[in-house]
């Protein structure tokens, strides 16, 4: 079957091709454009949507379709198979899939299913709304999602309003969201990675800022501080445990571990003997005074990514007819002795054939589709430097096409079409476009001068283009896609390892599946993506995010000592150092923002926020506020959260200080339990000390020489 063109200004060429919509081209064998001012290159493409083609609006390549209005599909089998819905759909790449308005598609088999999806990436899937898959294998199927890196997925979020840790409740974050979708993840159940150059977030009861380890260790370090400090103020031998909690035992030699203890076991009992008066007052410092009368008694002591067209008169029937000539040089470049009919019917103009020569030259079909009112062809010509005719053997197989100096076609079943000086379609349905071009392979296509597709399903699109491996897609000047179904797009980019992707001028991707999007961006690792200006991903399975943003090693962390403590049993340990994600470089790292409060948990893996961290902050400013309160003795909390130390005093009724001044509880409940059981002295009438009375011991008068001890039990005491 010849080709068609159908429609007003409409233009194909090549066998079975049709342009059937209003303006539109067909070039190939099979190709059809059926979508007014719609665009078609390559073997059985198919452009049916408004506009679709280039710059956002068409077809390109092996087996592509764009069915949508504006829709683009680029690539071996790259399919923007959107409903009469879905338009702007953009798919590129060998097996690209969109079918969602506005959606998205760049990589091997990437699939964007939704509406404003985007995935990019070797077999990345997007098919929730809004959401973004970035990286080899990503997946999201949450609405307002983001899963970055490959295999990275997402989960839903969970609402975090409070938090309980060790009894004590966190509550008031912000950014608390309780919204399905709405998460972005760096990973999977078993990825985790590193999130790296992190700027510091802001720390408030409303900041929604990502918080970077160093903020985490401040924050630990105030913790460990004050930790440390109420072990001092305790003193003796008070002890900070691994977990942070502070032991205290034998408290002032008391025997007894808690403070409400020890105060308990130093407390005193005065029980009056015989012949003994004991009164007791409160001092100016709340003590307990105590007054002993006895006279003449004895006391005993005990102790705790060419052909010209002319136009002719009208007829009656306002029938217009044409001539279609060609140069002697054209008619070399096609057969000799050939014949052709020319048929006028209602302005459509009909050059074809469908035998061939004695000489066996087939003359190939050429259909133009002009208006009735139209007086001439208009810009369509050729002009060429060559004084003759070719020879006429530039098709060299069946139903293949051949147009310019030494252009050659030569394609099996499957018809090859070569168009431009030097020009070289080869192979079933090969198709070259534009001076030098050289497509040759099963349905390779080559656009532009000197672009060269040289294997089965490459597509090359641009000045120097080079697409030289299966399926491989190259687009833009000096573009390169030299690996099994790599995909370059931008000027001088790179794409040359199996799956890679490179998009962005001099963007390079040089390993399996890498992603590079972004002038200069480049992944050079296994899996890895670079997403920015300049951005570097080094490591496999790493992310580079932001432009110049560059990778280092994970640094596994299973425990941290911060302020003599150490907190270990975190979770998400990843012991493979490549597992990372970067959003900047050291010197211009960037803070992560409107972060969800995450769940806090033992085993938790989610982002924290500013607000989070700073509700744990507060709680530890005033547990140490309050810690110093309850000390007394002028404690008061350092800027760095320690808590300086008591100054404790025992003195006695007179005011005078017993013992040294005591820093700390342990030390102060020392003294205290000193002076107390040092008892008091009996003296006589004279001032002599004559014995001394001890706590738990008593007082017995008894009858003296020439006196009788007669002891009375008083309302004011003992006389």
């Amino acid at each position: 079957m010849g080709a068609r063109a159908t429609s007003a200004n409409a233009i194909a060429l090549g066998t079975d091709t049709a342009a059937t919509g209003n303006r539109a081209t067909a070039f190939g064998a099979g190709a059809l454009a059926t979508g007014n001012r719609s665009t078609v290159m390559g073997w059985r493409s198919a452009a049916s949507g408004t506009r679709s083609f280039a710059m956002g609006s068409g077809a390109m390549g092996d087996k592509s379709v764009a069915n949508a209005t504006y829709s683009l599909a680029l690539g071996s089998s790259a399919n923007a198979n959107a409903t009469s819905t879905a338009t702007r759909g953009t798919a590129i790449g060998y097996n690209a899939t969109v079918s969602g308005v506005n959606a998205t598609a760049l990589g091997v088999s990437a699939v964007s299913s939704n509406q404003s999806t985007v995935a990019i990436g070797d077999s990345a899937k997007a098919s929730a709304g809004f959401a973004i898959a970035l990286g080899s294998g990503a997946n999201v199927a949450l609405n307002n999602s983001v899963a970055l890196g490959s295999n990275s997925t997402v989960s839903n979020a969970v609402a975090v309003p409070s938090a309980t840790v060790n009894g004590i409740t966190y509550s008031g974050f912000a950014a608390n969201t309780t919204a399905a979708g709405n998460v972005v993840s760096v990973g999977s159940n078993t990825i985790k990675r590193q999130i790296q150059n992190v700027a510091a977030g802001q720390i408030s009861a409303t900041s929604t800022d990502a918080i970077n380890s160093s903020q985490l260790y401040m924050a630990m370090n105030a913790t460990g501080n004050l930790a440390n400090s109420t072990k001092n103020i305790l003193g003796g031998n008070a002890t900070v445990k691994p977990d942070g909690s502070v032991t205290y035992t034998n408290i002032g030699g008391t025997n007894k571990n808690t403070i409400e203890e020890a105060l308990k076991a130093v407390k005193t009992e005065v029980v009056a003997g015989s012949n003994v008066n004991i009164t007791n007052a409160t001092g100016a410092n709340g003590q307990t005074i105590y007054t002993v009368n006895a006279y003449n008694t004895t006391a005993n002591s005990s102790s705790p990514d060419y052909i010209t067209v002319t136009g002719k008169a009208a007829t009656a029937a306002n029938t217009t007819n044409y001539e279609i000539g060609l140069t002697k040089k054209a008619i070399d470049d096609f057969t000799k002795d050939t014949q052709a009919t020319v048929v006028s019917n209602d302005g459509t103009v009909t050059v074809k054939s469908t035998e061939r020569n004695a000489n066996g030259t087939v003359i190939y079909d050429l259909s133009v589709n002009i208006p009735a009112q139209a007086s001439q062809i208009q810009y369509f010509s050729v002009n060429s430097t060559v004084p003759e005719n070719q020879a006429n053997d530039g098709a060299k197989s069946r139903n293949s096409i051949a147009i310019g100096p030494n252009a050659t076609a030569t394609g099996g079943e499957q018809a090859a079409v070569a168009l431009g000086t030097n020009s070289n379609a080869n192979g079933n349905g090969a198709l070259s476009l534009g001076v030098a071009t050289v497509s040759k392979g099963i349905q390779a296509t080559a656009v532009g001068h000197s672009a060269n597709a040289t294997a089965n399903g490459t597509t090359a699109l641009g000045r120097q283009t080079n697409a030289t491996a299966g399926d491989a897609t190259a687009v833009g000047s000096n573009a390169n896609a030299t690996a099994e179904k790599a995909s370059a797009f931008g000027v001088a980019a790179n794409a040359s390892a199996n799956a890679s992707l490179a998009v962005g001028a001099n963007s390079i991707a040089s390993a399996q599946s890498a992603v590079a999007v972004g002038t200069r961006a480049n992944a050079t690792a296994q899996f890895a993506t670079a997403l920015g200006m300049g951005a570097q991903a080094t490591l496999n399975s790493s992310v580079a995010l932001g432009s110049e943003s560059v990778v280092r090693a994970a640094t596994p962390t299973e425990n941290a000592t911060v302020g003599g403590i150490t907190y270990n049993g975190f979770a998400g340990v990843n012991k493979d150092t490549n597992y990372v994600v970067s959003v900047g470089s050291a010197g211009k790292e960037r803070q992560i923002q409107n972060v969800a409060a995450g769940q806090i948990s033992a085993t938790s893996t989610d982002a924290i926020n500013g607000s989070q961290l700073y509700m744990a902050m507060n709680a530890t400013s005033n547990l140490a506020n309050s810690t110093a309160n309850n000390f007394g003795g002028g404690s008061v909390v350092n800027p760095d959260g320690s808590v300086t130390q008591p100054k404790y005093n025992v003195t006695n009724a007179a005011g005078t200080q017993y013992g040294n001044t005591a820093t700390n509880v342990g030390d102060a409940i020392t003294n205290l339990n000193n002076y107390v059981n040092q008892g008091f002295n009996i003296k006589d009438n004279a001032g002599e000390t004559k014995g001394t009375v001890t706590p738990n011991e008593s007082v017995q008068f008894v009858n003296g020489k020439g006196t009788v001890s007669n002891v009375t039990q008083e309302a004011d005491g003992v006389k």
